[in-house]
C-alpha cells in the first residue's frame, strides 16, 4: 500500500510537466520552425561533392599538407568530372561467335553478350559500356556511346 502512494505523486508530476511543455508548444504559430531558417536555394544536391581550390593563403589551405604552397601555384582550378564520352578509336575485338541461330552469342574483348544486351568491357586499362545491337555469322554491330560500330571476325574461323 505504501508503494501505491509513491506512484501517484510521480504520475501526477509527469502529467503536470507534460501539460506545461504541451502548452508552450501550442503557443507557437502553426508555420513556425524550431531552429534557424535554411535557404533551400543554396543547398547542394545530395551525392554531389564540391571542392573549392583556394587561390591565396587567406582563402584556405591543403588539409593534408597545410604548409605546402603547391595549391596556390597551380594556376587553373581542377574539377572532378566523370567523362562519359568514349574515346574516338575504340579497340573492340570479337573473340568468337557461338550459340544457336535463334539465340546467338558474341564474345567481345573476353566478355559474352547476347543480342540487345548492354555491358561493360575492358579497353586497355579503361572500362567502357557497349550495347550489342545485332549478331550475324561473321559480324557484330555494337553501339559505343552514340556511335555504332561493326566488328568483323578475322579469317580462319
Amino acid at each position: 500500500m505504501n508503494s501505491q502512494l509513491r506512484i501517484v505523486p510521480i504520475t501526477l508530476l509527469v502529467g503536470v510537466l507534460g501539460l506545461a511543455f504541451g502548452a508552450d508548444a501550442a503557443q507557437k504559430p502553426a508555420g513556425a520552425a524550431a531552429g534557424p531558417a535554411i535557404s533551400v536555394s543554396n543547398a547542394i544536391p545530395a551525392g554531389l561533392s564540391v571542392f573549392v581550390i583556394p587561390g591565396t593563403p587567406p582563402e584556405g589551405k591543403d588539409p593534408f599538407f597545410p604548409k605546402s604552397l603547391r595549391v596556390y601555384t597551380t594556376g587553373a582550378a581542377s574539377t572532378n568530372r566523370v567523362v562519359t564520352a568514349p574515346p574516338q578509336t575504340v579497340e573492340l575485338k570479337i573473340n568468337g561467335i557461338s550459340g544457336t541461330a535463334e539465340h546467338p552469342l558474341a564474345i567481345i574483348n573476353g566478355k559474352t553478350f547476347e543480342q540487345g544486351e548492354e555491358g561493360e568491357v575492358r579497353v586497355g586499362a579503361a572500362r567502357m559500356n557497349i550495347r550489342v545491337l545485332e549478331i550475324k555469322a561473321n559480324t557484330v554491330t555494337v553501339q559505343v556511346g552514340t556511335r555504332q560500330q561493326v566488328l568483323r571476325m578475322r579469317g580462319g574461323f
